[in-house]
């Protein structure tokens, strides 16, 4: 009887485990998806000159940023493009596809490598991982960033920021599970080696790993912040240099 009861309880606790671990999978899943779907529109602007789209496609994935155009205050985000000569346009332009396969290339190796040995190895430091803890988002950041350079929308710019910000809370939420996970042995990866930015100088990761040092929820409101500061900063800038197209 009273095995019986253990192994009730054993069971309920797994099932509890279970749960939990489903739901978190599930919410980073939401989390990294939302960025993406948010910009999704970048990349309607970028094609669109090249080729042709049928208008429900076309309505279906410009939706993300139908909500700002019911009020006139958030309206010139969508329907104005940032003003800037030809010549530096179509810089931006290259420089942004060169990104965008650079971001591709780099977010597929590292995410085939990630799963290749993860099981085998546990805490990956090797390969792509060896040059920052979190090659993955780099390669998501530098795909964003070269679609925000082509589109040339305001909007495009506040899609970027948000989802810059969005994966920031989602790597510091990673690299706390990581510290509960591993211990002192990711606490040593993170001495030795950059956040995101490959090569950073030793001395600028230290003052990133004391801002790690700080409680979760000082983490998630100093991004918090820097998003409503960024996104105060390109609006004022931008405002003056829109123009409806």
């Amino acid at each position: 009887m009273v095995a019986r009861i253990g192994r009730q309880n054993s069971n309920s606790i797994e099932d509890q485990v279970k749960t939990s671990m489903t739901f978190k999978k599930a919410l980073r899943a939401v989390l990294v998806a939302f960025p993406v779907i948010l910009a999704s529109p970048v990349l309607v602007l970028a094609i669109q000159g090249g080729m042709f789209l049928p208008v429900g496609v076309f309505v279906a994935i410009y939706s993300p940023w139908t909500p700002f155009v019911w009020f006139p205050q958030t309206k010139w985000l969508v329907t104005h493009t940032i003003w800037m000569s030809r010549e530096l346009r179509g810089l931006l332009a290259d420089t942004g596809w060169v990104l965008i396969v650079f971001g591709l290339v780099v977010f597929f190796v590292s995410y085939i490598y990630f799963y290749s040995i993860r099981k085998r190895v546990g805490l990956v430091t090797g390969g792509p991982y060896a040059l920052v803890r979190h090659p993955q988002y780099l390669g998501i950041f530098a795909g964003l960033t070269g679609f925000t350079l082509l589109g040339a929308r305001p909007i495009a710019v506040v899609a970027w920021v948000t989802a810059v910000c969005s994966y920031l809370a989602l790597m510091v939420y990673e690299e706390g599970e990581n510290d509960r996970r591993f211990g002192a042995a990711y606490h040593a990866y993170r001495e030795r080696v950059p956040f995101i930015i490959p090569f950073f100088p030793r001395a600028l990761t230290r003052l990133w790993a004391r801002l790690f040092a700080a409680p979760r929820p000082m983490q998630y409101a100093a991004i918090a912040a820097l998003y409503v500061a960024l996104v105060a900063a390109a609006i004022t800038l931008m405002r003056d240099r829109a123009f409806p197209t």
